[in-house]
């Protein structure tokens, strides 16, 4: 908890998570898919804010935050990384993310290059 005055401050967030990959050779190169998975949460607390701004120091303008509560989260990735023998790797993956306040999110990703 961080105090000033009559603001307190209180946040803690823990996660945990795994990471599971096998690397595979054959004639075309070498592929790895992967599976990541994470689980955490956060808490947090305020107690209300003061400030003032530079371009208007008389005035102080007073904030409570509503976003008190705790945070649960799940994230989870899957992909593929390949370096092909005819000189092109490629990195593709999936990710979706959620929490308890029904957020989330989704992310495609594919990268492809090739080595001179």
């Amino acid at each position: 908890t961080v105090s000033y005055g009559e603001d307190h401050i209180t946040n803690g967030t823990i996660s945990v998570g795994s990471k599971i990959n096998k690397k595979y050779t054959n004639e075309k190169g070498l592929f790895i898919p992967f599976a990541n998975v994470e689980v955490g949460g956060s808490m947090v607390r305020h107690g209300i804010s003061e400030a003032y701004y530079n371009s208007n120091p008389s005035t102080i303008s007073y904030y409570k935050s509503s976003a008190d509560g705790t945070n649960i989260h799940t994230n989870f990735e899957l992909g593929m990384k390949a370096n092909l023998n005819n000189a092109w790797n490629m990195d593709l993956k999936i990710n979706q993310y959620n929490n308890n306040n029904d957020e989330s999110a989704q992310n495609l990703s594919a990268m492809f290059n090739r080595r001179f």
